[in-house]
């Protein structure tokens, strides 16, 4: 794990001690520099970017992968020094045209006896915690939560019987967002009879912007 930061003229990866010799053979020759962080630490590059650009520039991240505290640790010390955070667009896609697509596995029920409590038992738990914090809306995007909640499984992440995807809920209904055709047609009429709608991944970021300007979104 670590962060990569490109600038016109410069890049360098941020990595801990699990990753020094493998970067440093990796990345002899390419003109990428290796910054060594402490283990754990996630927020060495912000100083770096604060103290290398100037006033004005821009910086550009894919904030669907940039966690909400992240985000506002790098907006207040990017905004000290006067430059501005951007993070609404993935400039990655337009570089990287042949990106692999999600894993396409398909998700699959986990039953009785072992989902020993309802999908829709599950929903009505959640509804009550959103009520009880005031939140007309819930976001789910970790994939142990998401099997959970759906009572899903699947097998997009190696050795962990998880699948990719996000749930968006409000008083009444769930929306849940994955890939194309990793639900089948049985599946999805059987969530939909527990009030669980299957949409397209990419569409998730169109239902949060839908949610209206009174709604109050419950995050982890």
């Amino acid at each position: 794990i670590g962060t990569l930061v490109v600038l016109p003229d410069h890049a360098a990866l941020f990595a801990d001690g699990l990753y020094w010799d493998q970067a440093e053979a990796q990345l002899a020759g390419t003109g990428i520099e290796l910054v060594k962080t402490t283990a754990g630490s996630q927020t060495g590059y912000m100083p770096w970017l604060a103290e290398r650009l100037p006033r004005g520039a821009v910086v550009h991240v894919d904030g669907q992968v940039l966690a909400l505290d992240l985000a506002r640790q790098l907006q207040n010390m990017l905004g000290a020094a006067r430059i501005r955070l951007e993070s609404d667009d993935d400039v990655l896609d337009r570089a990287w045209p042949d990106r692999p697509p999600l894993p396409p596995a398909p998700v699959f029920e986990h039953l009785p006896p072992h989902a020993t409590v309802s999908r829709g038992e599950k929903l009505a738990l959640l509804r009550g915690e959103m009520l009880r914090a005031n939140a007309t809306h819930h976001l789910v995007s970790s994939v142990d939560d998401l099997a959970w909640i759906t009572n899903l499984r699947g097998s997009d992440v190696p050795y962990n019987p998880t699948f990719i995807g996000h749930l968006l809920l409000d008083a009444a209904r769930a929306t849940l967002f994955v890939a194309d055709g990793k639900v089948d047609s049985a599946l999805r009429r059987r969530l939909l009879d527990d009030g669980v709608e299957v949409m397209p991944y990419e569409t998730a970021g169109d239902a949060l912007a839908g949610c209206g300007d009174d709604a109050a979104l419950l995050v982890d």
